[in-house]
């Protein structure tokens, strides 16, 4: 049976695409924010006001017990004509003092019931809204992923072009990374892109990337790309979400990137380098953290646990290549 779709604007699948992240990203800081408030109000029930109404109740006895002092001394006491004292103001005042003292001691028992009851409060909420925050986390970010990976594939069927491909010197196989057919590299192979990365200084004079760089559709993967780099027999880094990676300008729609891993250039520098397989080298450069990097290319997760001297390239059909330190492809896609 035939399987076919009638597709008259790839324009309208990056809108829905771009919608899709921008309420994730909405809905995202919501939820954070109303996690922050319950938070917020929890630590002031049992903080301040407990302090608070604790304090209180101390107070308003010690005014309660000296009112009581006046009084009595008033009733014992008699007036310098010898009569009986008036007690009036000193009754008053006591009244007064122990509607006060009743008052805080009530507080403080309704502090108590109203921390019991946020806490079950709290609890129910963040178990309704999990769903919600797994969908904005992880559901749309893949929807996100596959959305790019059609985009893609519909351009390639509008262009259906042939790559301009540069022929190199039969034999070179420092120069030759394809993927296993004799096809070079456009413009050099591991050489040309090692001497592409930015050196130490320029990574580390590199500026924040702006809100734009969220929005990647290169670097995508096909069937059999995540099982086989999972599979890799090579000794994995712990992934810091708060280090730095140095992209290149124009990587996030390249339609051929790479990435290269080297000695840390700076404190909080992961080494990666992120660039577009271009014949000439971006002319600007950027940095953002790895966990900002991982919301708009989840997948790259294992690639960024690699160690220094990998070196990835990743164009319209996959991961093409994964070089180690010796410059020999690891990569090998299940078919």
């Amino acid at each position: 049976m035939s399987r076919s779709a009638k597709v008259q604007d790839i324009d309208s699948l990056r809108e829905f695409r771009s919608a899709m992240l921008t309420f994730a990203e909405k809905a995202s800081t919501a939820i954070g924010e109303a996690d922050g408030e319950v938070q917020r109000i929890t630590i002031w029930l049992e903080n301040e006001a407990t302090t608070h109404w604790a304090s209180e109740v101390r107070k308003r006895h010690a005014v309660v017990m000296k009112a009581k002092e006046d009084l009595r001394y008033k009733q014992i006491f008699k007036s310098p004509t010898g009569g009986k004292q008036s007690t009036v103001d000193e009754e008053k005042a006591l009244a007064v003092a122990m509607r006060r003292f009743q008052e805080a001691e009530q507080k403080v028992v309704n502090v108590k019931k109203w921390i019991r009851q946020l806490h079950k409060e709290s609890h129910q909420y963040r178990g309704s809204v999990q769903r919600l925050a797994t969908t904005v986390s992880v559901d749309v970010p893949l929807a996100a992923g596959r959305i790019a990976r059609m985009i893609a594939a519909l351009e390639g069927y509008v262009t259906l072009a042939a790559p301009n491909i540069a022929p190199e010197v039969a034999g070179s196989t420092d120069d030759a990374m394809g993927r296993g057919s004799g096809v070079p590299e456009i413009g050099g192979g591991s050489k040309r892109f090692r001497k592409s990365t930015p050196d130490a200084q320029t990574k580390d004079a590199a500026p924040p990337a702006g809100p734009e760089m969220a929005e990647w559709t290169s670097g995508e993967f096909v069937a059999g790309d995540a099982e086989a780099i999972e599979k890799l027999p090579i000794d994995r880094e712990v992934l810091d979400s708060a280090a730095m990676v140095i992209v290149g300008a124009g990587v996030q729609s390249a339609r051929r990137i790479y990435l290269e891993r080297s000695p840390g250039a700076f404190p909080g520098d992961s080494g990666w380098y992120i660039g577009p397989a271009e014949v000439n080298p971006p002319g600007e450069f950027f940095s953002i953290r790895i966990g900002d990097l991982l919301k708009a290319r989840p997948h790259f997760y294992n690639l960024l646990t690699l160690p220094a001297g990998t070196l990835i390239v990743i164009d319209g059909a996959g991961v093409a290549s994964i070089l180690n330190s010796a410059d020999e492809d690891v990569f090998v896609r299940e078919t």
